[in-house]
């Protein structure tokens, strides 16, 4: 089964993530897989806008639990220079040139939160769930999150979020200003499509201009990743990130040391 669908409809492209026994938790197959598509789309001139979604009842989950724990055995050098990498394939979706859209069927938790932020605009469905989750797990904020989050919705409400990992629901998003649209599952995909296709309308060369435009700040995203992966590559090593997994496997609070 492929861990991403690819499937083009008229002027819109839709990317889904396709695990959804696991809720769609990213691997470092989708990561390769999302690098090939975006130059696949980059290169269609019928393309004006993308849709990213989720298989199933989930957006994504974010990191793969064993994937992370994997980590905590791994030199940190080593960690760090390959969660640059991991960083730069899923974000490599703000490279797309033509509007994106995040379908935000269900939880959209950690990295792939932080997915949606890469996307021009973010519509969710009422039964959706959303957090930068980090610290929660004893790892300090990835995937451009702390970049990505305060550019969205200000530096407070970044602060509050990322601080305390908190899963907010789809009408805290709304208020927050996380997400533009709220609407019921049943009418999710529907209302997606219209504003796709209202984009779509509209003259492309400009369409992709304006976009270019208000996104001019790559250097500042790259220096943010730089510190990113330098955090996370450290707390892999700590006893607190092992505590987090293992906690969350239990379905109990961490006990957190600090060491």
């Amino acid at each position: 089964m492929d861990s991403i669908l690819f499937q083009k409809e008229g002027p819109i492209t839709w990317i889904t993530f396709n695990d959804p026994d696991r809720l769609n938790a990213l691997t470092e197959e989708m990561g390769r897989e999302i690098v090939r598509l975006v130059s696949v789309i980059n290169k269609d001139r019928d393309v004006r806008v993308v849709i990213l979604t989720g298989a199933g009842r989930a957006f994504s989950a974010g990191g793969n639990l064993d994937i992370i724990e994997a980590r905590t055995r791994k030199k940190t050098a080593v960690n760090q220079k390959e969660m640059i990498g991991f960083y730069h394939r899923f974000l490599s979706i703000a490279r797309i040139e033509v509007p994106t859209i995040a379908m935000i069927n269900g939880p959209a938790i950690g990295a792939a939160f932080a997915m949606t932020l890469a996307c021009d605009l973010r519509l969710a469905s009422t039964d959706a769930k959303m957090g930068v989750n980090f610290v929660r797990l004893g790892i300090s904020p990835g995937m451009g999150s702390t970049f990505l989050l305060p550019s969205v919705v200000g530096v407070p409400t970044a602060m509050e979020l990322l601080l305390t990992g908190r899963t907010i629901t789809a009408e805290e998003a709304l208020k927050k200003g996380v997400i533009h649209h709220l609407y019921a599952p049943e009418v999710l995909k529907e209302e997606t499509i219209r504003l796709a296709n209202e984009i779509a309308a509209n003259a492309p060369v400009a369409v992709r201009l304006a976009k270019k435009g208000v996104l001019n700040n790559g250097a500042a995203l790259k220096k943010a990743l730089q510190f990113e992966a330098r955090g996370q590559a450290a707390c892999f090593k700590t006893d607190d990130l092992k505590e987090g997994l293992a906690a969350i496997r239990a379905k109990r609070n961490p006990r957190f040391s600090g060491v």
